[in-house]
């Protein structure tokens, strides 16, 4: 609101949908509680229906558009060079809290893997250190390259799972556009799994692109900025003058890409 407050000056229609998780409902609910707060002119309509989940969470089993899209193979073979060294194979938090790895029933990689998650989520709440210091900067850096190349992977292979929901973004600005709806904004609240292929299906920062070397892969992609909490927004601008193309700004998290 604030960054583009042309957009809402005159009040008018905002429409917002949601999938059918209840944190995603009440994500939306608070957004445009907020939204609503400023400005009073603003018209906000919510939904989480099984109607539109195809334009937030398309292969939901509850969406009765629901279509099959193929999975595509990754065109690139090989991990980065980083994967290689010792600390890639590093496992601190096996090595702390399990005296006998055979006892884990599962796989210790996942295990590492899942506390790794936990514990570079620990500054987010406060409790960063309760964990202590197993990594360098250096060897946190090397997890990390190697994590954003599996999601990379995944999400380029799986990212034609997005086309209804960008089909729902270009229908409404059709709507716009030709003067059939009056809406001045069209709001989605979903899950990092669909940010992250919908980011690579619009080739933001040119993630559709897949670089030949692995090392290169963190470069049109970095999985930090399709997390929870992430957005994509693009701003449709319509010139003054008749007949004039309709310009467009996307935006990752609030910065332009």
């Amino acid at each position: 609101y604030k960054t583009f407050p042309e957009v809402f000056k005159n009040g008018g229609h905002v429409d917002a949908i949601s999938s059918l998780s209840k944190r995603c409902i009440i994500s939306m609910a608070a957004f445009c509680q907020a939204l609503a707060g400023c400005n009073s002119k603003l018209d906000i309509f919510q939904r989480a229906s099984r109607e539109t989940l195809h334009g937030v969470v398309p292969d939901d089993s509850e969406n009765p558009y629901k279509r099959t899209f193929p999975r595509q193979e990754f065109p690139v073979q090989g991990q980065p060079s980083s994967a290689s060294t010792p600390a890639a194979g590093k496992m601190p938090f096996v090595d702390m809290f399990y005296k006998d790895v055979s006892l884990i029933n599962w796989e210790p990689r996942k295990v590492q893997s899942t506390l790794n998650r936990f514990y570079t989520s620990l500054p987010n709440i406060g409790y960063e250190g309760i964990m202590g210091e197993p990594y360098t900067p250096e060897e946190l850096y090397v997890q990390w390259e190697s994590s954003n190349a599996g999601a990379y992977r995944g999400f380029w292979s799986g990212r034609l799972r997005m086309i209804p929901i960008l089909e729902d973004i270009l229908d409404k600005a059709e709507a716009v556009i030709s003067g059939r709806s009056h809406g001045v904004a069209s709001l989605r609240f979903g899950h990092d799994s669909y940010l992250g292929p919908l980011t690579v299906l619009l080739g933001l920062d040119g993630s559709s692109t897949v670089p030949a070397n692995p090392d290169d892969f963190k470069s049109v992609y970095q999985n930090y900025r399709t997390g929870m909490a992430g957005n994509i927004q693009l701003v449709f601008y319509k010139s003054k003058k008749p007949g004039k193309d309709i310009l467009v700004k996307a935006l990752l998290c609030g910065e332009e890409v």
